[in-house]
């Protein structure tokens, strides 16, 4: 009995499928004409009819047409329900009538009770007078399909332009379910329509016409993870032409769950798992090769998978070549030891190799999504992701093209170089990195030679996101030391730990924006954070970026260095928090000039921290021989030359004297401030900020009482940290300043 019941209890779980078979056909083929109708747009109609339908069954419906502007097509019944579109409209604009071909599959779910005549009406809608030389549609019923979500999948494509075949070929479709309609229809420009059709199909309906010929077919399966196409040839082979050739997958009805919905595949995405190849470097390889021309997904399940097949998205011989492509993965890790993703891509390969190479073109869209990337070794000469990559790598025999390219959520870790991008001229750039994670790579980003492109033109964005290393790092995280021409890159909201940044080669332009560098490993050169060398007109530009450097402060030149010595480079700092949590460190400048001449501008930053002298030098020249330079808005900012001072923003003190009076500052430190005279008194002391070299020149005028008494100011004596000050009558003795009386000084270090 128990037996009896788990045989019961099985056969009612185990999915049952209805059989699909064709009821019923029908077509018209000679529906041409004009476009009629007023206020500028009009419609064409093609009427077919079954006299009578089944029950719950799907009526397909493929039309094809040829006009030379675009026409939308649109489906009714005779109760007015809509079908819905499949696939389409599929252009193929190289016909040899030189008027473009096109295609559409509808479809309509279920036919309700059925039993009745059915006619279906397809309208192309546009600007009135449009002619159109050719109009047909195929029309199909059949039982035992889904009627809540039939449609699993679609494909489509269409010959190359000026390369005419004799197959036609939708391209792969992966369906997600099993128990399968698959309807193919195409159109080509010769007069004799396909009579060989697919492996496995019948043909339902085909038409010859003058450079305009029509072929449909149908097919059964029962098989599941498999890839699908339709096709149709000539037998024997020999004619050719321009077409185009579209499939729609629908799925069997399940008896077991009422209005169930099972999964289906979107248009556009291959499944990598279903191609051949050795390991997922080649199926995702082989996937792309079955891209449609106007692009693919490629979707990798999630899993741990190991290649040593570089993956390759555009031609080996580079250039603007190939087919866009995004690679999509199901998520990353965040790049901290001990992450995982839900995706996984270990690379294996070894020498001058890529893991995932793009060169598939310019402005194509393509990209990737989601990917963990591991390599083998951070001290090793492998590269994880090329954008454009140079000739020579991975057997290009030209440099590639990858341009508006869109790279999202990836981490990338464990190679000798995490993201390579250089190329052909004009060959890698309007690229977009969107909160990728970079990390414990040898170099997490390289440039090599990219082209021409001038500074301030086409840039690369990094937006959000991490470069990071969580080992003892080099000082080359960031470097362009590959490249001698420009490039143009702007970090908006990312974090650098421990990535310190190597501008090198002419006309560079780094801007970091809302950004975050931090450094708290020692290093035994004590690198900057930014190093700008040979780096003629370069641009380094900061806003409302934070620099904080931990632990490791002594020694250390300053934040930025800038070692460029020929044509000035420009340095330019506009807010942002320069801090140093090393105790008793001695003070680091936020942009030290060890080369000289070049152009630095730093305004509205706030430097802070236990590094106390740090507020009195926001910047500092090794040498000083020409160009224009702008301190303003900073905390208590200096300039220095040498070891000397030139200018400060600090203010002085009025520590003795002036009847008990009190600087007031003026914005500007020691180049212009007032002091307010208490009582009368002849003389008064200022304390001065430190810096000065032998002493200051200071000049001083009463703006309050002009006389015989009041009559002149001036400096008493000057020493390197105090000026006293006194006030003459017109036979020049000491005498009074009247109380309440304004001084105006201005003090210069010498």
């Amino acid at each position: 009995m128990i037996r009896s019941t788990l045989c019961a209890i099985l056969l009612l779980v185990s999915p049952a499928f209805a059989t699909i078979a064709q009821q019923r056909n029908n077509f018209k083929w000679t529906c041409s004409g004009t476009v009629s109708g007023t206020s500028g747009t009009g419609t064409l109609a093609c009427q077919q009819n079954f006299t009578t339908t089944g029950p719950n069954d799907l009526i397909a419906v493929w039309t094809t047409w040829q006009s030379s502007v675009p026409l939308t097509a649109s489906v009714l019944d005779s109760f007015n329900v809509p079908y819905a579109s499949a696939v389409g409209p599929t252009q193929q604009p190289t016909q040899a009538s030189g008027v473009p071909a096109y295609a559409q599959l509808f479809y309509l779910k279920s036919t309700g009770t059925g039993g009745i005549m059915d006619t279906v009406t397809v309208t192309l809608t546009g600007p009135a007078g449009t002619v159109v030389p050719a109009f047909g549609m195929v029309m199909a019923e059949y039982s035992g399909l889904d009627t809540v979500v039939p449609l699993d999948s679609v494909s489509e494509a269409v010959s190359n332009s000026g390369s005419p075949s004799g197959t036609l070929d939708s391209g792969t479709a992966s369906p997600a379910n099993a128990n399968l309609l698959i309807f193919g229809g195409g159109n080509i420009d010769n007069s004799n329509a396909p009579n060989a059709f697919g492996s496995g199909f019948t043909g339902i309906q085909s038409n010859n016409a003058t450079n305009n010929s029509s072929a449909t077919e149908y097919q059964v399966v029962s098989s599941n993870n498999a890839l699908w196409r339709a096709t149709a040839a000539y037998s024997p082979s020999g004619p050719t032409g321009d077409w185009l050739m579209q499939m729609a997958v629908f799925r069997g009805a399940s008896w077991t769950v009422a209005q169930g919905a099972s999964p289906t595949r979107t248009h556009g995405v291959l499944y990598a798992d279903q191609f051949p190849g050795t390991d997922i470097g080649a199926q995702i390889n082989n996937a792309y090769a079955s891209c449609p021309h106007n692009g693919c997904i490629i979707d990798v399940s999630p899993g741990t998978y190991s290649f040593s097949n570089p993956i390759l998205f555009g031609l080996a011989t580079g250039g603007n070549s190939g087919t866009a492509v995004v690679l999509r993965c199901h998520g990353s890790a965040n790049g901290l030891t001990g992450t995982v993703g839900s995706t996984e891509l270990i690379y294996t390969g070894t020498g001058s190799t890529v893991a995932i190479s793009f060169s598939d073109g310019g402005f194509t869209g393509s990209g990737m999504q989601g990917c963990t990337l591991i390599g083998p070794s951070k001290t090793g000469s492998t590269v994880g992701l090329s954008c454009a990559p140079t000739s020579g790598l991975n057997g290009f025999t030209a440099d590639g093209v990858c341009v508006g390219h869109y790279f999202e959520g990836n981490d990338i870790s464990g190679f000798g170089v995490g993201i390579q991008m250089g190329g052909a001229s004009s060959g890698g750039f309007l690229n977009t990195f969107f909160v990728n994670t970079i990390h414990d790579n040898g170099k997490n980003l390289y440039l090599t030679n990219e082209g021409t492109q001038a500074p301030g033109n086409e840039e690369n964005k990094f937006i959000g996101g991490l470069f990071s290393e969580q080992a003892l790092p080099s000082s080359t995280c960031i470097d362009t030391s590959g490249s001698t021409t420009a490039y143009d890159i702007e970090f908006i909201g990312v974090s650098l730990d421990q990535c310190p940044v190597n501008m090198n080669g002419a006309g560079m332009r780094f801007r970091f924006i809302g950004s975050h560098l931090e450094l708290n490993k020692q290093y035994a050169s004590l690198t900057p954070f930014i190093t700008l060398t040979s780096c003629s007109t370069c641009n380094l530009q900061l806003d409302a970026t934070d620099i904080v450097e931990d632990l490791f402060a002594s020694g250390r030149t300053g934040f930025i260095v800038n070692n460029n010595t020929s044509t000035p480079a420009t340095v330019i700092i506009n807010g942002g928090r320069f801090l140093s949590t090393t105790s008793g460190s001695t003070s680091i400048p936020i942009v030290h000039d060890a080369g000289g001449g070049n152009l630095t501008s730093i305004q509205n930053t706030y430097k802070s921290g236990t590094v106390k002298t740090d507020v009195d030098s926001g910047l500092s020249y090794a040498t000083f021989e020409y160009g224009n330079l702008t301190i303003g808005g900073s905390q208590d900012a200096t300039l220095s030359f040498g070891s000397g001072l030139i200018v400060t923003a600090a203010n002085p003190m009025a520590t003795a004297g002036f009847g008990g009076g009190s600087v007031t500052a003026n914005s500007n430190g020691t180049q212009a401030f007032t002091v307010k005279v208490g009582t009368a008194s002849a003389t008064g002391v200022l304390t001065m900020p430190a810096g000065a070299v032998t002493g200051w020149n200071c000049s001083c005028v009463d703006i309050s009482t002009v006389n015989s008494t009041v009559f002149q100011c001036r400096a008493t004596a000057a020493l390197v940290n105090t000026v006293g000050v006194g006030n003459y009558n017109t036979s020049g003795a000491s005498a009074n300043w009247a109380a309440n009386d304004i001084l105006e000084l201005s003090c210069f270090p010498r």
